[in-house]
């Protein structure tokens, strides 16, 4: 007992000075949530030392309740600082990259990534983990996630589930889970179909669309494309159907992200693959973003390199020989994106003296010296705010959104707020994310939003792929075989 309460009196003075010292801490010495953390076990131990010195150097089995209690409480005190030690590891963890990704955000603003010889860009991001799991475990998940999509690709292989429409199908995909410039690739689709004077229909998923609502995808390629109808909603066949047995003029169907959904069959396949973010520096699900292996293009007709504005020749050329050994015969086309224009909206009155956002002027570039606040919720904001910064324009701010994701008050209050702070002169955000936006920022933004109109510019395999497009609805035989996009076709 003489042993016991003196060690235990020299554990709670430390202790308590440990606690003092974090409590006095300045703001942003520690991050918040690791003293939180260190805080809750500083006092569970600050409890659980008088009572194990109480329960080594008084309790016994004579008096059993009290035994038992005082032990049950300490066995449980040291089981809550042990989960709370795994808690702090973890979280460190998580600080760390988000450190890495801090730094790498820091880089990307000051301009500080590499020049390839010939004066590009080369944009040196590896591909992030999707998840906070630590990679043993993640490592484990994806081997598992890879054999399931294995066999499920191999009863589709067989015809399985595959329903055959009558009109011919163009699916636009990719390999990986996020944007890679498909909504663009898309309507670049949709209007060579026009162009063969065919009435194209979009089938979509409806990816995180409210009930009865819009999402922000199919309010997006109903603007880019007046006329052409859309149909969002999880079984795109049944919608399909529906739109068809309801009289609608459909002679093709464009699958938006459809290389996964193959369910239904498709006479052309167009797979995308962002040159930012190669599939061989990424994983299978959930340690990487890949929804399926390399291999899977094989069944693939042609495939479209985007972003090549954002590496360098290099980079290109490996991706291009990397995707040539999936299978020889592919035919590669390579694009950038590009803004075609910049829509201006500005709140004002209406006839009825409601506020309205009419169409302003249609700008050609971002205004030179603007200070722009860049906002956006899509899958890849570093290619949206890069087109910002080769402007004449300056980045004050980014605000970046989890893909898809809505603009409740709170985050129309953010962009408010942000753009008064750094007295934004405009606001610039993707048109995808000003259909969601508009309704919140009516009669409360003061300055003008700039939306630019993106599209996709063709540096090789244009004519090729539209001649893939004008064969498959030319011809009685429409089926395509994936050999018929190689350099002999």
């Amino acid at each position: 007992m003489w042993v016991v309460l003196p060690l235990a009196s020299v554990a709670l003075l430390v202790q308590a000075g440990y606690l003092m010292v974090l409590k006095e801490l300045p703001v942003g010495a520690m991050p918040a949530s690791r003293k939180r953390i260190r805080t809750a076990s500083g006092w569970m131990s600050m409890f659980a030392i008088p009572l194990s010195a109480y329960g080594f150097g008084f309790a016994t089995m004579d008096e059993p309740s009290v035994f038992v209690i005082v032990w049950m409480v300490v066995i449980g005190l040291i089981g809550g600082i042990l989960m709370l030690a795994g808690l702090d590891s973890i979280n460190t963890m998580r600080l760390h990259r988000k450190a890495k990704d801090s730094m790498w955000s820091t880089a990307s603003r000051c301009g500080s990534s590499k020049k390839h010889a010939s004066g590009t860009k080369v944009m040196t991001k590896p591909v992030p983990s999707p998840t906070r799991i630590p990679n043993f475990i993640t490592r484990a998940m994806s081997w598992a996630y890879g054999l399931g999509i294995a066999r499920v690709n191999k009863r589709f292989d067989r015809g399985v589930g595959v329903t055959k429409l009558e009109v011919p199908v163009i699916s636009v995909g990719n390999l990986s889970a996020g944007g890679t410039g498909k909504s663009p690739t898309v309507h670049w689709v949709a209007r060579q179909v026009q162009k063969l004077g065919k009435q194209p229909l979009i089938a979509m998923r409806g990816y995180k669309a409210q009930a009865g609502q819009m999402g922000d995808e199919e309010r997006e390629h109903r603007t880019a494309l007046p006329g052409v109808e859309v149909v969002a909603q999880s079984d795109r066949l049944s919608g399909i159907h529906s739109m068809i047995e309801g009289g609608a003029a459909v002679d093709c169907v464009i699958l938006d992200d459809g290389f996964q959904h193959r369910q239904i069959a498709r006479d052309l396949d167009i797979v995308l693959i962002d040159a930012s973010s190669p599939p061989y520096h990424d994983a299978l699900l959930p340690r990487g973003f890949l929804r399926e292996p390399g291999e899977s293009l094989a069944r693939a007709h042609a495939v479209l390199i985007t972003h090549c504005e954002m590496v360098g020749d290099d980079e290109l050329a490996m991706l291009t020989e990397w995707i040539e050994t999936q299978k020889p015969s592919f035919r590669v086309c390579v694009s950038s994106h590009d803004w075609v224009g910049i829509q201006t909206y500005k709140v004002a009155l209406d006839e009825h003296g409601k506020a309205d956002w009419p169409e302003g002027a249609y700008l050609d570039q971002l205004p030179a010296e603007a200070r722009v606040l860049g906002v956006c919720a899509i899958g890849n904001p570093d290619g949206f705010f890069s087109m910002i910064e080769q402007s004449e324009a300056e980045l004050v701010e980014q605000i970046v959104l989890r893909d898809h994701a809505s603009y409740d008050e709170r985050s129309i209050k953010n962009i408010l707020d942000k753009a008064e702070k750094m007295d934004a002169d405009a606001i610039c955000m993707t048109r995808k994310d000003w259909v969601k936006a508009c309704d919140g920022l009516l009669g409360r933004c003061t300055v003008p939003v700039w939306v630019p109109e993106l599209g996709i510019r063709f540096h090789s395999g244009e004519s090729e792929l539209g001649g893939l497009i004008s064969k498959l609805l030319g011809v009685t035989n429409r089926t395509i075989s994936a050999d018929s996009c190689s350099d002999e076709s």
